[in-house]
Parts: structure tokens; sequence; C-alpha cells
């Protein structure tokens, strides 16, 4: 079973996603060997500067891949029979809640995904729960896969 880490970032808090040892540390406190680690990027004023952290991370082999939602979001929406219209809701902004979630769905290379929430910090751990998890799901009918 493939799994690819997968976080998103955008304009308030891309500095913070893509510090090198906050991602290094995010990651490893996972206790998983990913075999892909990818960034999803939305909403960003000057993608020029969210590239250098990005590439930084890359050529470290941090990451592997980065992504900007705007590269995709045609084929995102088309992918998944959407319109932006379709995440209208009460406050009118539920486009960019789910866009990039989306998005890394769509550019998805293994068979899951382990998503995080940019604001999410997982502790560490030494138990092998993504592993357990992942058994779980390929056990058992009763999980959508």
């Amino acid at each position: 079973m493939s799994v690819t880490f997968e976080t998103k970032c955008w304009e308030k808090d891309y500095k913070f996603v893509l510090n090198e040892e906050y991602l290094m540390n995010k990651i490893a406190n996972c206790n998983y060997n990913f075999e892909r680690k990818v960034i999803i990027i939305n909403n960003v004023n000057n993608r020029e500067d969210v590239v250098k952290y990005a590439k930084t991370l890359q050529k470290k082999s941090i990451i592997d891949a980065y992504y900007f939602v705007d590269d995709y979001v045609d084929q995102v929406l088309d992918y998944f029979h959407l319109t932006k219209e379709s995440f209208i809701n009460q406050k009118g902004n539920g486009y960019y809640y789910s866009i990039s979630e989306l998005t890394s769905i769509y550019l998805c290379e293994t068979d899951y995904i382990f998503h995080f929430a940019s604001d999410v910090e997982m502790k560490t751990s030494y138990k092998s729960w993504i592993s357990e998890a992942l058994h779980l799901l390929e056990s058992t009918d009763s999980y959508i896969a």
C-alpha cells in the first residue's frame, strides 16, 4: 500500500507550513515511510516567493512535489463534475476551503492520501497507527476505499 503525505498552505500560513524544520517534524512524527510527500498551494499573492520555499524543500528531499491549485482547478472541477458555484455557502467562501483537498485527491499517485490541514500538528508517535489503519481499511469491506 502506497501512501502520500499531503498538506496544504495558503497566503496566511505558507511561511510557517513550508518551514523546513516544521515540516520535517510533522512528517517524522507520523512514524510512517510515505511513498510521496506533497504540498498543495492555494490562494497566494506572490507565487514566486512561495516557489522559493517549496523548491528548497524539494531540493532537500523533504517533499517530492508541490502543486498550485490554480494550475489544475479546471481539470479538478471537471473531474468531480463541479463548478465554483457548487461551493457557495452562507459565508460565500466554501470554494477556498475545499478546492485544495479535491486537487490533492485528483493529483494523488498513491493508493491513499494522509491529509493534514495546515493547522493540525501530530505529536510524536512511536506506534504504527497509520499502518494499522491501512490494514483495517484493506481487510474489511465495511470501509469505503
